[in-house]
């Protein structure tokens, strides 16, 4: 009987301390939103849901996160820009809030296109927009089939060209190894140190709710990165046919997409200006957003018009 005790008490903590996490979780989210000065809304489109962060006035500065990420992953660059711009942070189909069906299709070009009716029911009509790795490929296509929609593009350690030097990653899943895919705890450690130098602390309960929603997902990232492995690492023709100015910030450490990345983006785009960011990885915009987010303002400076 009183081992039957001691394994309800177990239980009964264990189940408490999850349940806590989680919302010491959710508030640590809210927090970095309102310190955003963000706000989450969502509206619907013919069969799509779109869950999205909206903050501030001005010029508006449309954010595409990366593959297996959401919104809130621009939560701390967001913060230095919206005294001056209104930021949206939208979750792309697929990912955070947003519509994820295992039927639909999520190469980069469909995306565009969702992206598009997410746009004209949100009833911009002139941005800023911004996309970090998948994020930055989809910008480019938006781009691409909306010139007259988009003021700048800023493309962040972003997919759409094949590097000259490959990266680390692409050498992995040469070997059919895919460091972005989180199949297990361990595999969840070692995607966020692949994608950072640093990693920035995470409590160890904290990170068990984050690694959970990784593995609620894994089925439709799985889905998502076979549909965008070949067509995301192409170089794209229509480059040279971009005539706005375009911010290139990349990670000089970056081992996801080489670096090497930019000297093709600036051979190929008409009018770029490009940082790169000693000691930094995959995710600039989260491992130093106040730096990144500098970077980004001098650029808005010199090209907003």
């Amino acid at each position: 009987m009183k081992s039957a005790f001691y394994f309800s008490v177990a239980f009964i903590m264990a189940f408490l301390l999850s349940a806590c996490s989680t919302t010491i979780y959710r508030a640590g989210i809210d927090l970095e939103r309102w310190q955003a000065g963000m706000n989450e809304k969502s509206l619907d489109v013919n069969d799509l849901h779109f869950s999205y962060l909206d903050g501030s006035s001005g010029a508006s500065i449309l954010m595409l996160h990366g593959f297996g990420s959401n919104k809130d992953s621009w939560n701390r660059f967001a913060r230095h820009l919206t005294d001056k711009f209104r930021v949206i942070a939208v979750d792309l189909p697929g990912h955070g809030d947003s519509t994820s069906n295992l039927d639909d299709k999520y190469d980069v070009h469909s995306q565009a296109l969702r992206l598009a009716l997410f746009v004209d029911k949100l009833g911009i009509q002139r941005f800023h927009i911004i996309g970090s790795s998948m994020g930055g490929a989809i910008a480019i296509h938006y781009a691409h089939l909306h010139p007259d929609r988009v003021m700048t593009m800023g493309l962040i350690s972003s997919g759409g060209v094949m590097s000259p030097k490959p990266s680390e990653y692409m050498r992995k899943l040469e070997k059919g190894e895919n460091p972005l895919l989180v199949r297990s705890k361990d595999d969840f450690d070692n995607m966020l140190k692949f994608v950072m130098v640093e990693t920035p602390y995470i409590p160890w309960f904290i990170k068990n709710v984050v690694y959970e929603e990784y593995m609620e997902r894994q089925a439709i990232n799985e889905r998502i990165f076979k549909d965008i492995a070949t067509e995301e690492m192409v170089n794209m023709a229509f480059l040279p046919e971009i005539n706005i100015p375009v911010f290139i910030l990349w990670g000089k450490q970056d081992r996801v997409l080489d670096v090497s990345s930019v000297g093709v983006f600036e051979e190929q785009l008409p009018d770029t200006y490009s940082v790169i960011m000693e000691d930094i990885g995959h995710a600039p915009m989260v491992e130093a957003p106040e730096t990144s987010a500098g970077h980004y303002l001098q650029f808005l400076k010199r090209y907003d018009k």
